[in-house]
């Protein structure tokens, strides 16, 4: 009986240079090569002994899934053991950290647009056509004021926090 080789399935997150996730090539083959991707800090800072091997190699899987039931049947692993690892305090601090810094890293990178971003808004509103000035005008005042809003929350927040230190 011949077997035809497996076609590697996609990620469900395009891997970045420097930042490849593991992701078994097909349900139930896990990878053992690859390092977890860690952007912010050492890789060798981050603790996994506490993760099985194939929970690790599950790991970015997990993290990056839109639902339980994708992860488990893109990974090979059980969507009942999926959630039971995810019960389980390690685990979870593991897969919330991958979030974390894959939002910092994606912030950082739409920060390092936004002179970018500010050329066509300034570009669209020298048009000739009065629509699309008008449109333009729209959106940078919309995010203006959602960018004073986010800052005027951070500020509160902090003053808030300092409040709570000193009582």
């Amino acid at each position: 009986m011949s077997t035809k080789p497996r076609k590697p399935r996609s990620s469900p997150v395009p891997a970045r240079p420097g930042h490849s996730a593991i992701v078994p090539a097909a349900p139930g083959e896990i990878d053992s090569g690859n390092e977890l991707p860690d952007s912010r800090a050492d890789p060798e800072a981050v603790d996994y002994s506490g993760l099985s091997h194939r929970q690790r190699a599950t790991l970015p899987v997990v993290a990056f899934a839109p639902t339980i039931a994708q992860a488990a049947r893109f990974s090979g692993v059980a969507e009942s053991t999926l959630r039971r690892w995810l019960a389980n305090p390690d685990f979870r601090q593991h897969v919330d950290r991958m979030r974390e810094e894959t939002i910092h890293v994606a912030h950082q990178e739409l920060k390092g647009l936004l002179p970018t971003c500010a050329a066509v808004f300034a570009d669209a509103m020298r048009s000739p056509d009065p629509a699309l000035r008008l449109r333009a005008a729209r959106y940078a005042i919309s995010f203006i004021l959602r960018v004073n809003e986010a800052d005027q929350i951070s500020a509160d927040l902090q003053g808030l926090q300092a409040a709570s230190r000193k009582s």
